[in-house]
């Protein structure tokens, strides 16, 4: 059977606003009460929520709507983001990981892996895995590539330092076996309506998705993720 992987990234509510959110990440933001309609939808649906980058708002507000509906969900944190302005800080990743949710790591500093050389890509991928494994006490058995950034390289690398499975920006259901999984991206402007279609198998948003994506793709290939990432700030205004 597949499974719906979603991809959320910052939870604002009272008591963690939008404008404490890093900017790069405000247009994913999604509201507490949001998240609580999205996970009253997921009933009867094989759906997997993971979380990327390490929002303050995960502990704040994400943690007392996922306990409400007695949600397990996938956390993946960058070391050095963690206790800077807008992140969390270990004890909140701590209380998180003591709540029953798994920790995996998004990278040590958070940059575009296919960027780096061999070995500045190993040491993101294997002190990230090392840090978080240390500081929290458990084992970190997955990662999502920062950005989605990814290629043969980075997958090989991936498994050679120990990940079980690694999961990507890529649109598709996971089958439940395989190393690099799909994942279907949650923005702030995702209505409920979208992604009752998400997790139900409409045929053609599904197609639409899947379009997008590969006009993205190519954008990138001609931009580079440099490039690409600038060209999002841009519109992002």
């Amino acid at each position: 059977m597949s499974t719906v992987v979603l991809m959320y990234h910052a939870i604002v509510g009272d008591a963690h606003h939008l404008d404490k959110v890093a900017p790069d990440d405000q247009s994913y933001a999604v509201s507490s009460t949001r998240l609580a309609e999205h996970l009253a939808l997921f009933a009867g649906h094989d759906v997997l929520v993971t979380f990327d980058d390490g929002d303050a708002g995960w502990y704040m507000e994400a943690l007392p709507v996922l306990e409400q509906f007695a949600a397990k969900a996938l956390f993946f944190v960058t070391p050095t983001l963690i206790g800077t302005p807008s992140y969390c800080d270990w004890e909140a990743l701590g209380a998180l990981s003591a709540a029953g949710h798994e920790i995996g790591a998004h990278g040590l500093t958070h940059q575009f892996l296919p960027d780096l050389d061999e070995s500045s890509c190993r040491v993101e991928l294997m002190e990230s895995k090392r840090i978080i494994e240390a500081r929290l006490a458990t084992k970190v058995r997955f990662m999502s590539f920062p950005g989605g950034r990814y290629g043969e390289r980075e997958v090989r690398l991936a498994r050679a330092v120990g990940y079980e499975a690694c999961y990507t920006s890529v649109p598709g259901r996971m089958q439940g076996d395989e190393f690099c999984r799909p994942r279907i991206a949650v923005r702030a402007d995702s209505s409920v309506e979208w992604l009752n279609g998400v997790v139900s198998g409409d045929r053609v948003l599904w197609s639409k998705m899947k379009l997008s994506y590969l006009i993205k793709r190519i954008v990138k290939s001609v931009l580079g993720n440099r490039g690409y990432h600038e060209l999002y700030r841009f519109f992002r205004g």
